[in-house]
């Protein structure tokens, strides 16, 4: 006869139990390890990534790596590469100048982000601008006895240096190097590649600078029997700059030509002239390139032909004087009103006259900021603003005013 199962006897058997008790602890130790597994990190250097870095914008100071600790498992973390973590910092919208900016990560989704090395960056937004420059000529060493350098030609005549807009202020001139045992030794080939480097007052190594072509070729004659000279240019001028503007500033570069000829030519020339700049109507800074007009009659040659006159027009300033401008009251204070005594004044202003033109005493804002005074009785500077671009002021009479609290009895 079969005997009925009893299962309240079953789950209380030993071997039940023992079944029961055996796979919890392979639960436990699967969750347990599991635990510690995923508590290991790695330290990964990552390449810095500039994103919506603007084209007329470069960076100075950014590091080019950062570090990054990411944690997970042992057997994810060995094929993790360092291309799979992007660090980054965002740019978009900045102008010129310092800024320090958080780092930010994308890593795949298994992973955990523990820490970034650096958390933020300092680094400087500069603005690139660019500039053609008339390459010019340096021969390193000296020519053996009786030969002198009569001709040279570079192509191209004129390259366009790019760099920040400090940098590119300190440049003065560009440059082709060359040795004369070289120029003696290729008599009558035309050289090329010579490269050509930037020269000038740099506060601070010409970081970034490109010269585009980088390299010109050079044609020359040497001759034999030749006197050279070094003059200064002087630059002749036609027409008029428009009457509210004024040159502050004048330089050429380069400053002096070397003049070549035959043996006797040079001795009565202290100087060269250049060809007319016309500044008619000039309203804001030149760069003419004027070639230099040698003395008739003779053979001569200059090099370099061409020189390049800088010119530094800005507006001519003018004065204005408004009377009886009204004074009022900006800002809070412990008090809710004001007195103002003078309650009017006068304004002297500077800018040019097409902008002074604009301002009226309708335009004109003056005002004294009460913000946080406690005195009932104290003088405070007056404040002016013009609303007018270009338009400054110089002074006000008076240039402060005493402020009265009124307080209701």
């Amino acid at each position: 006869m079969m005997k009925k199962f009893d299962s309240s006897n079953y789950f209380r058997s030993r071997p039940f139990l023992f079944f029961v008790s055996l796979g919890v602890s392979v639960l436990l130790w699967f969750f347990v390890a599991s635990g510690r597994d995923r508590g290991i990190s790695r330290d990964l250097a990552v390449s810095l990534e500039l994103h919506n870095l603007s084209r007329e914008l470069v960076i100075l100071g950014a590091p080019e790596t950062v570090e990054v600790r990411i944690a997970g498992s042992a057997a994810q973390l060995s094929r993790l590469a360092p291309k799979n973590v992007h660090a980054f910092v965002n740019l978009q919208n900045l102008h010129p100048g310092d800024y320090t900016l958080p780092v930010r990560t994308e890593i795949p989704p298994t992973f955990e982000l523990r820490e970034i090395k650096p958390s933020e960056i300092s680094l400087r937004l500069v603005a690139m601008e660019s500039r053609t420059f008339v390459p010019q000529l340096r021969v390193m060493g000296d020519f053996s006895e009786g030969v002198s350098l009569l001709r040279t030609e570079m192509e191209p005549r004129e390259v366009v240096v790019t760099a920040p807009k400090g940098v590119l202020e300190s440049l003065s001139e560009v440059v082709a190097e060359i040795y004369s045992r070289n120029l003696e030794a290729r008599e009558g080939d035309v050289l090329y590649p010579v490269s050509l480097k930037p020269r000038g007052d740099f506060l601070r190594p010409p970081e970034l600078l490109r010269i585009e072509p980088s390299q010109v070729s050079l044609s020359f004659t040497l001759s034999r029997k030749i006197e050279r000279k070094l003059v200064t240019v002087s630059p002749v001028f036609e027409g008029k700059i428009s009457e509210d503007y004024r040159m502050e500033e004048m330089r050429i570069s380069p400053e002096k030509v070397l003049l070549s000829g035959p043996p006797g030519s040079l001795e009565e020339i202290l100087s060269v002239d250049t060809e007319p700049v016309n500044l008619q109507g000039a309203t804001g800074d030149m760069a003419h390139t004027s070639r230099v007009v040698l003395p008739p009659g003779e053979k001569l040659t200059a090099e370099p032909r061409e020189v390049t006159v800088l010119l530094k027009v800005v507006p001519r300033m003018h004065e204005k004087v408004l009377h009886h401008i009204p004074v009022e009251v900006r800002g809070r204070s412990v008090y809710p009103q004001w007195e103002i005594l003078p309650s009017q004044i006068t304004v002297y202003l500077q800018g040019p006259r097409k902008a002074l033109d604009l301002v009226t005493p309708e335009t004109l804002e003056a005002f004294v900021d009460v913000t946080n005074l406690v005195s009932r009785k104290i003088s405070v500077p007056l404040r002016v603003s013009t609303g007018v671009a270009g338009v400054s002021v110089l002074r006000t009479d008076p240039e402060n005013a005493t402020v009265y609290a009124k307080i209701d009895d």
